[in-house]
Protein backbone atom coordinates (compact mmCIF):
# COMPACT_ATOMS: atom_id res chain seq x y z
CA UNK A 1 0.00 0.00 0.00
CA UNK A 2 1.27 3.45 -0.82
CA UNK A 3 0.31 6.86 0.47
CA UNK A 4 1.41 10.41 -0.21
CA UNK A 5 2.08 13.62 1.63
CA UNK A 6 0.74 16.32 -0.61
CA UNK A 7 2.22 19.70 -1.41
CA UNK A 8 4.81 21.12 -3.76
CA UNK A 9 7.70 18.84 -3.00
CA UNK A 10 11.18 19.00 -4.42
CA UNK A 11 13.54 16.02 -4.43
CA UNK A 12 10.80 13.60 -3.45
CA UNK A 13 11.90 10.33 -1.99
CA UNK A 14 10.32 7.31 -0.33
CA UNK A 15 10.04 7.11 3.44
CA UNK A 16 9.48 3.55 4.66
CA UNK A 17 7.20 3.51 7.71
CA UNK A 18 6.43 0.35 9.72
CA UNK A 19 3.47 0.04 12.06
CA UNK A 20 4.77 -1.90 15.06
CA UNK A 21 1.46 -3.28 16.31
CA UNK A 22 0.49 -5.10 13.12
CA UNK A 23 3.59 -5.27 10.91
CA UNK A 24 2.06 -3.24 8.09
CA UNK A 25 4.42 -1.03 6.11
CA UNK A 26 3.82 2.08 4.05
CA UNK A 27 5.98 3.97 1.59
CA UNK A 28 5.28 7.68 1.79
CA UNK A 29 6.41 10.06 -0.91
CA UNK A 30 7.89 13.09 0.81
CA UNK A 31 10.96 15.26 0.90
CA UNK A 32 13.36 16.33 3.61
CA UNK A 33 11.42 19.56 4.27
CA UNK A 34 8.22 17.73 5.24
CA UNK A 35 7.44 17.90 8.93
CA UNK A 36 7.22 14.73 11.00
CA UNK A 37 3.70 15.95 11.81
CA UNK A 38 2.73 15.51 8.13
CA UNK A 39 3.93 11.90 8.25
CA UNK A 40 1.97 11.33 11.45
CA UNK A 41 -1.21 12.83 9.96
CA UNK A 42 -0.80 10.65 6.87
CA UNK A 43 -0.36 7.56 9.04
CA UNK A 44 -3.45 8.51 11.04
CA UNK A 45 -5.50 8.75 7.85
CA UNK A 46 -4.47 5.31 6.56
CA UNK A 47 -4.23 3.34 9.83
CA UNK A 48 -6.60 5.08 12.22
CA UNK A 49 -3.90 5.40 14.88
CA UNK A 50 -4.66 8.70 16.58
CA UNK A 51 -2.04 11.41 16.06
CA UNK A 52 -1.59 11.85 19.83
CA UNK A 53 -1.14 8.11 20.33
CA UNK A 54 1.74 7.80 17.86
CA UNK A 55 5.28 7.25 19.08
CA UNK A 56 7.56 7.74 16.07
CA UNK A 57 11.06 6.27 16.21
CA UNK A 58 13.97 6.03 13.82
CA UNK A 59 17.05 4.17 14.98
CA UNK A 60 17.32 5.21 18.63
CA UNK A 61 15.67 8.62 18.17
CA UNK A 62 12.15 9.78 18.96
CA UNK A 63 10.95 12.00 16.11
CA UNK A 64 9.31 15.26 17.17
CA UNK A 65 6.21 16.39 15.20
CA UNK A 66 7.34 20.01 14.73
CA UNK A 67 10.73 19.11 13.23
CA UNK A 68 11.41 18.50 9.54
CA UNK A 69 12.48 15.06 8.34
CA UNK A 70 15.86 16.58 7.44
CA UNK A 71 16.61 16.97 11.17
CA UNK A 72 16.81 13.16 11.24
CA UNK A 73 18.49 12.79 7.83
CA UNK A 74 15.27 11.43 6.36
CA UNK A 75 14.08 10.20 3.96
CA UNK A 76 16.94 7.76 3.51
CA UNK A 77 17.31 4.34 1.93
CA UNK A 78 19.29 3.24 4.98
CA UNK A 79 16.76 4.33 7.62
CA UNK A 80 13.29 3.13 8.45
CA UNK A 81 10.66 4.70 10.68
CA UNK A 82 8.62 2.75 13.22
CA UNK A 83 5.29 3.90 14.62
CA UNK A 84 4.11 2.57 17.96
CA UNK A 85 0.57 3.06 19.23
CA UNK A 86 1.01 4.41 22.77
CA UNK A 87 -2.57 3.40 23.60
CA UNK A 88 -1.62 -0.26 23.13
CA UNK A 89 1.70 -0.20 25.00
CA UNK A 90 1.64 -1.72 28.47
CA UNK A 91 2.12 0.90 31.18
CA UNK A 92 4.81 -1.13 32.98
CA UNK A 93 6.78 -2.00 29.83
CA UNK A 94 10.04 -0.22 29.03
CA UNK A 95 9.84 2.18 26.06
CA UNK A 96 10.53 0.61 22.63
Amino acid sequence: MSSSITGSLVNESQLLVHIAENGHSFELECDENALVEAVMRSIQSVTGINFNDQLVLCSDLKLEPQRPLSAYKLPSDEKEVFIFNKARLQSNAPPP
